[in-house]
């Protein structure tokens, strides 16, 4: 199960309003983001960054605009370490 449909998204994969198709990760939370930095600034305070905090893995200060490891980082930085390392290998914009 993905996260959107975990979400209660159900998958939506209409195209976006910028006019690209969502890719299939994305679910209506990712639309536009890419294209639009007002709406992956508004999806980040919202969504992700709430949620990494909640699991430890970042710092969050929205007031400051800061954020920095948190104390469950060390838990997954080798996972991110082989996804960096393999980016080159990813299609399109997913790097």
């Amino acid at each position: 199960m993905t996260e959107a449909a975990a979400d209660g998204d159900e998958g939506d994969r209409s195209a976006s309003t910028s006019g690209t198709e969502l890719l299939p990760w994305e679910g209506s939370a990712g639309r536009g983001t890419t294209a639009n930095p007002d709406r992956l600034e508004v999806v980040l305070r919202h969504n992700h960054l709430p949620k990494l905090e909640a699991h430890g893995l970042v710092e969050w200060n929205p007031d400051a605009g800061t954020v920095s490891r948190g104390p469950a980082f060390d838990e997954v930085e080798p996972a991110l370490e082989v996804l960096a390392e393999g980016a080159h290998a990813f299609p399109g914009d997913l790097c």
